[in-house]
């Protein structure tokens, strides 16, 4: 029986890791006398700033965490200085954890009670063809599959999302293929609940989730899989079922 948890991403868990690892190893060749001495000063923001991006890109920056981590990372990449208001000389390091409380403030006031999606600016178009063709860039799409014999075809998202309802689509092959290329951006796969996902996405900072409420289908003669090829870089593919 299968579940709706996130389908497994390959690369992702396994890329911070390495990231870890590498740190470690140069610290390691550091301290043996292998690499030359590591500038801690500068070393431990620039680890922050890398953990900050990937916590962001994995929760689409929609919590402060990551812009906290982001923020004290390239403040202390800043050489402190000195400068001065009217009489007092007011050292830079000083003023650093009042921006970071202003820049919560402004977080918490400025952010939008609703998330815009990329979908928002586009209307649907119907597709009537037996493949799909979506190229978004710096924008969004949306498009409904009512094809009676849909074969699959390739999406393309870059800096913007696409969303492809394929629950009014048939087809006489058992296995269809849907190519998949997001990077900064996000795709979303509407497809009916007792349709088998096969995943074969490489992901690199970036994730492939089922949120169906899956159920088996009704004989192994109708049972119908989708299959997913293409990349995620820094984004994320979503398949969904109404």
């Amino acid at each position: 029986m299968r579940n709706n948890h996130p389908l497994p991403s390959r690369s992702n868990k396994a890329l911070f890791g390495v990231i870890i690892v590498l740190i470690g190893a140069g610290l390691f060749l550091e301290k043996i006398g292998l690499l030359p001495h590591f500038d801690f000063e500068i070393t431990w923001p620039l680890v922050l700033i890398v953990i900050g991006l990937l916590i962001g890109v994995r929760n689409r920056f929609s919590t402060p965490a990551p812009y906290i981590l982001l923020a004290i990372g390239v403040f202390n990449l800043i050489p402190a200085f000195t400068f001065h208001v009217g009489d007092k000389a007011i050292d830079s390091e000083d003023i650093v954890m009042p921006l970071l409380v202003m820049l919560g403030g402004l977080f918490i006031i400025l952010k939008p009670r609703k998330k815009k999606s990329w979908m928002d600016m586009k209307c649907s178009t119907l597709n009537d063809g037996q493949t799909v063709n979506a190229n978004v860039v710096f924008g969004g799409r949306k498009e409904i599959v009512t094809s009676k014999n849909f074969n699959g075809g390739k999406v393309t998202a870059n800096f913007g999302g696409a969303e492809i309802n394929l629950l009014q689509a048939e087809s006489e092959n058992p296995t269809m293929i849907l190519e998949v290329q997001v990077s900064f951006g996000g795709c979303e796969i509407i497809i009916p609940s007792d349709w088998d996902v096969k995943n074969e996405v490489e992901t690199v900072l970036g994730s492939v989730e089922d949120k169906r409420h899956l159920r088996q289908p009704e004989s192994a003669m109708n049972k119908k899989t989708l299959v997913l090829r293409g990349s995620v870089f820094c984004g994320g593919i979503e398949i969904k079922s109404y």
